[in-house]
């Protein structure tokens, strides 16, 4: 989740949602659980409402959010999606709007559309090289989390530690020269 206010991005505003109820893809469940989610604890906290929601896709993603509000009993701000095919601006009743290619209100929705792309992207790309670092050395006999942990910080990847030789191991506090010669082998193994 992005957010932006008076046309730019509100860093602080982001947010991140690992999805609790299910496992699997399911872009509707998934957009009714964290719209659920997010506006509930708003609501609990006696927050604001934004005064616009911007769902990512078109319709279903609309009804679905619409569905998180009904659920949990919370009247919506205004709510619309942006369908990526041919930037239809969607609204719950099921009405479109196409604006002109080069309309200043579609470029500036089309912009916080991307950034969310962009966040989602960077969200998932960090949680792959987590479950990859956790799996590959969680997995290397002897190699405790103490120095796993040491390791990732000193090399900060897996694809840098992989092109590390036994020199450049035995730098990590905790690794001598037999623990560098296992973890490469244990990293070769590994491709």
């Amino acid at each position: 989740m992005v957010r932006f206010v008076d046309g730019r991005p509100d860093k602080n505003g982001y947010r991140r949602f690992k999805i609790k109820s299910f496992e699997g893809n399911d872009d509707f469940r998934s957009m009714r659980e964290v719209v659920g989610r997010r506006y509930t604890r708003l609501h609990e906290e006696h927050r604001a409402f934004p005064a616009l929601i911007i769902i990512d896709g078109g319709l279903g993603q609309v009804g679905a959010a619409m569905a998180a509000f009904k659920e949990h009993d919370l009247s919506p701000p205004p709510l619309i999606g942006l369908a990526k095919r041919e930037e239809t601006i969607v609204f719950p009743n099921g009405r479109e709007l196409k604006l002109p290619r080069h309309d200043i209100g579609l470029t500036l929705l089309q912009r916080i559309r991307d950034e969310a792309h962009r966040f989602a992207n960077d969200f998932n790309a960090d949680l792959r090289s987590q479950k990859l670092r956790e799996s590959i050395l969680d997995e290397m006999p002897g190699l405790g989390p103490k120095r796993r942990d040491a390791l990732l910080k000193h090399f900060g990847s897996i694809q840098k530690l992989r092109k590390a030789t036994c020199e450049e191991l035995t730098e990590v506090d905790g690794v001598s020269e037999q623990i560098a010669a296992k973890i490469i082998s244990h990293l070769a193994s590994r491709k």
